[in-house]
């Protein structure tokens, strides 16, 4: 298989190249939001932007997750 390396191309739109699918699809997901989530315990979660805008988009991708420290 051929590869050509694009700069700027982010992780998940290369991933869904390489699987040959969209991460948009008309009539079933016409949204896409790319988040990082950032959680700080002593932060208040209601203040948190990566949330409400990962709810509101259809398809989310989602880069350097994890869960919240204990």
């Amino acid at each position: 298989m051929e590869v050509d390396i694009v700069p700027g191309v982010t992780a998940a739109c290369a991933a869904a190249a390489q699987l040959q699918t969209s991460l948009t699809l008309r009539g079933v997901s016409r949204s896409l939001a790319f988040v990082t989530p950032r959680v700080n315990p002593h932060d208040d979660p209601d203040d948190s932007e990566w949330l409400p805008v990962s709810l509101a988009a259809q398809t989310v991708a989602i880069y350097m997750g994890a869960g919240k420290p204990p």
